[in-house]
């Protein structure tokens, strides 16, 4: 009697497989249109999420922390104060001031947006050009045609702690020459850059809060120079400093090599550009160390 229930049970589940592979079979063939289009646009969809998506590398680098404590001093520099401000009051609060400040301390000091300000302004990096070409864009960093130079002026008053200014401008290479216009962005207000054109650089953009400089460069290789043989576009981003020092900040972690190498400390971060990243870090550990030495 129980051969013959499994047998029949058998029997209605080999059926009703039959049954669902027809009925999916019939539905596929009725819409097979729209399975054909379904296919097709996933396909567009992932070929456009991988052109358009831009790339993150992950630059690591490491660096060991040396005892700092002197015994004649009692007192931090001017230098280590003024980075010690950026730290959460907790944790300042409770360092001994005539000691090394310990680990955890140097990765908070190493994260403090004033650090980072230090290597923005530095390397120039509150700037940012891009190649326009095909609908995609792509960061030149130290291989753009065309060299963008803030004036003092022009960062001042970007660093300005109640007003926050940005400036957008694009830059059309043609036969005739060059041909500049852009937003300067206050806050949330806009004011239209009037567009001009100059035969040859250099050229000097004047704006409200500062002047922008355009010189020419001199691309080292062929493969620097092939892109812009012809027409090209390029987009420039100004924004202040410190803005840009919290970008990087936000994409950099800091932490211990290993458990047991507590005073190695190792620096990442996430960046389009492998050249620019490699600059930023190495600029980090670089300005880090002066602090730390004066």
């Amino acid at each position: 009697m129980r051969n013959q229930l499994r047998s029949s049970e058998q029997r209605e589940k080999k059926s009703y497989s039959v049954f669902d592979m027809k009925y999916l079979w019939t539905i596929f063939t009725t819409h097979k249109k729209w399975f054909a289009l379904s296919v097709v646009l996933c396909l567009f969809l992932a070929v456009a999420y991988v052109y358009f998506t831009r790339p993150a590398y992950n630059i690591v680098g490491k660096m060991m922390l040396i005892d700092r404590r002197q015994s004649n001093s009692s007192s931090l520099s001017s230098a280590n104060a003024a980075l010690l401000s950026q730290l959460p009051s907790s944790l300042s609060s409770s360092l001994n001031l005539g000691r090394s400040l310990g680990s955890e301390s140097e990765k908070e000091i190493l994260k403090t947006k004033l650090l980072a300000k230090d290597v923005v302004e530095d390397l120039g990096l509150f700037t940012e050009i891009r190649l326009q070409k095909n609908l995609k864009s792509r960061l030149l960093y130290k291989n753009t045609p065309v060299n963008v130079t803030v004036s003092k002026e022009c960062l001042h008053a970007m660093n300005e702690g109640l007003k926050t200014y940005s400036i957008r401008m694009t830059i059309d290479k043609s036969d005739a020459g060059f041909t500049f216009e852009g937003v300067l962005k206050k806050n949330k207000k806009k004011a239209e850059i009037a567009a001009q054109s100059f035969a040859k650089l250099p050229a000097v953009i004047h704006t409200e809060i500062g002047d922008l400089t355009f010189t020419e460069n001199i691309l080292p290789t062929d493969d620097d120079r092939k892109p812009f043989e012809k027409d090209y576009r390029l987009k420039v981003t100004v924004i202040p400093p410190m803005m840009a020092a919290k970008k990087f900040v936000n994409r950099l972690t800091i932490g211990s090599a290993s458990k047991k190498a507590t005073s190695i400390i190792q620096i990442s971060l996430q960046d389009e550009h492998v050249t620019r990243g490699v600059d930023f870090v190495n600029s980090l550990v670089a300005h880090y160390n002066d602090h730390s030495n004066h």
